[in-house]
This record gives C-alpha cells, structure tokens and sequence, in this order.
C-alpha cells in the first residue's frame, strides 16, 4: 500500500503532470476513492426520497392486492366467510345497477359516456328500447309508402319496400284477389286483414330478436365488468363467472322462447281491445275524408264552376255543390272501394301494436 503511493506520488511528480497545477487532494487512488465515497453519498441522499416513495407506494400496491385476495381460504369456513362477502358486495353493485341507484359505487359507475356505458346498466337498457321503439315506429313496416316519385325500392339499410300510394294500391288489390270469399262486391273479410297485417309485421320477428340480443349482451358485459370489480382473484372470478354466464344462457334462452311465444300470438288471426287502434282507424278514415273531400272540391270547381267558386247561402247553390261532390267523391269501382277501405284497418292495428 505504501509502495503503491509512493509510486502514485513519483508518477505525478514527473512531467508532465508536475506542470498542470493538480489540486493534490483530488490527485491518487485514495483521494479518488474520498471523492467518489461523497459523491455517492450526495446522490443516495438525494435519492432516497424518491426510492422511499416508490417503495410505499408499490407496497400499497402489494397489500390492496393481498386484501383483494381476501382473506385466507384454507379451511371450508374460511372459503364460507370469503364468498359470502363478495356476493354480499356483488349482490349490492349488481342491485344497484339494475335500480339505478349510481351514488352508490362511483368508481363503478363514473364512466358512463364511453366504451363503459353499461356499466350503468338500466340507463343503458332504456336507451335500447328507446331505439327498438323508435326503430320499430319508423321502420317497422315491411312497406313504407314514401310521397316522392323515384324513391321507391329496397331500403338496404333497414329492408324496407319503399312504395308509391299507387303500388301500395295494387299489392292491397292482389291481396285481396287473392283472399275472396263469400263477402258481397265492395267488402272484405277478416281474411285480407290478416294477410295484411302480418304481411306488413313480417319484420317484427327479427328486429325483435335482434333487440334481444342487444340487451342479453348488455347484461352480460355488466355482470362481467362487476365481477371484474368485486373479485380480483382470477382463479375465483372464473369460477364464479362459469356458473354466473351458465345462469345468463338459460335465462337468455327464456327470453327467446317467451318473444316465441309473442310471435305464434301475433301469427294467428289479429284481434285487439285496445282503444287506440279504434282511435287509429277513425283518424286515418277522417284524414281521408278530407283527402277526398278536397279532391272532390277541387275537381267540382274545376269542372262544374269553371275555376271560379262561389255559393251562396240559397238552398239551390248548396245543393248545386253537394250534388258535385258526390258525384266526384263516388269510387264506382267496389272493389277498388274494398282495398281503399282494407289499407286504413292494418295501418291502425299496427300502431296500437306499436
């Protein structure tokens, strides 16, 4: 050791370190190690509040997941106390979702206007079946009449037929060629409507279908989300889950068969005692008086006033133009009579149904 600093002491002795004023204390092995010694210190005392904060915070890290681990499942009674409280706590999120109550597990619940809106599950249910229903109301119909010419065709985004009034006319026509019994000329039998009725609520089964199923997913992301939030144990999430989704299927399949059931009824002959489809039928027979009395009108001012209309309140006058609207309201085709009159009943039982 001494041998080695004298030689560290002649080395920089000699030129031509002897002539670039080396500060002595920074100069040899022992020095170097003083230097490096401070050094260190100065860095591991600037650092070690950080290293201390990192270490808290990973073992925070470490006992939140021990704690969701729960407790120790070594005996039965152990594995009893453990299920019981996540289900105690699943059972709870899980009410809470379907009521609505979202105060009271915010971290759960906070995301809603994002990829986790299921999270809040009745919400996101009742936005389903506004949609179903606004779907169901606006393209529910296997034809839709549409007002302008060179619109109609296939609705490839719904598979709606997209008719005139006049093809609209001529389907009914064929239809009720078709469905002729013993009813005199100018009437038509219980047999039309129901052609025409389900015909027109040929769509319902699969928009409802697919509504169910929209809202059987629904469900089952929630349940999964919730059980990712209450059990953090992968190994007893599975499990659990495997019984949970088992119990999802057949409840999904009892959905299924009960909208089956809704079909078969909606299948046979269409019968109502709700109010609105009388009401239905009344507005769209009055809203087509009206059509038909302007047509009348019109037609009468046209042809029998010669494009100028004026009545007075003579008895003659009045008679003069009731007269001119009867002849020009009259449909002499009974037939075409029966189809005008077929088109107002299934239009009003579909929007009771709806």
């Amino acid at each position: 050791m001494i041998e080695r600093r004298k030689m560290e002491a002649d080395f920089f002795a000699n030129q031509p370190w002897s002539k670039l004023g080396l500060d002595p204390s920074r100069v040899g092995i022992d020095n170097l190690r003083i230097f490096m010694q401070d050094l260190l210190d100065r860095h591991i005392e600037r650092e070690l509040p950080k290293v201390r904060k990192d270490v808290a915070q990973l073992l925070n890290e470490i006992n939140k997941e021990l704690m969701d681990l729960g407790t120790q499942r070594a005996s039965p009674a152990q594995i009893r106390m453990y299920l019981t409280r996540i289900g105690t706590d699943f059972q709870n999120l899980v009410r809470a979702g379907v009521e609505g109550l979202y105060g009271s597990r915010d971290a759960f619940f906070d995301e809603f206007n994002g990829e986790k809106d299921y999270h809040r599950l009745r919400t996101a249910v009742h936005m389903a079946n506004g949609r179903f229903a606004n779907y169901m109301r606006q393209h529910g119909q296997k034809r839709k009449i549409v007002s302008a010419e060179g619109q109609e065709g296939t609705d490839s985004d719904t598979d709606q037929i997209l008719v005139t009034e006049e093809q609209m006319s001529a389907w009914i026509k064929k239809i009720y060629d078709r469905t002729r019994g013993r009813e005199l000329p100018g009437n038509y039998n219980h047999a039309l409507f129901g052609e025409l009725f389900n015909e027109q609520s040929s769509r319902w089964a699969d928009i409802a279908r697919e509504h169910v199923t929209t809202i059987a997913d629904l469900v089952s992301r929630f349940i999964q989300a919730a059980s990712e939030f209450v059990i953090k144990d992968p190994s007893a999430r599975d499990n659990i889950l495997r019984i949970i989704v088992a119990k999802l299927d057949e409840n999904a399949e009892c959905a299924f068969h009960e909208l089956c059931k809704l079909l078969d009824d909606e299948a046979g002959c269409p019968i109502t005692y709700n109010y609105y489809h009388t009401d239905s039928v009344q507005k769209a027979r009055n809203k087509r008086s009206r059509q038909d009395l302007g047509t009348s009108l019109n037609n009468a001012i046209n042809k029998d006033w010669n494009g100028r209309f004026h009545v007075s309140n003579s008895s003659d006058e009045i008679s003069r133009l009731v007269a001119s609207l009867q002849n020009y309201g009259v449909i002499v085709d009974m037939e075409a009579r029966a189809c005008y009159e077929a088109q107002i009943e299934p239009s009003g039982k579909i929007r009771s149904r709806l």
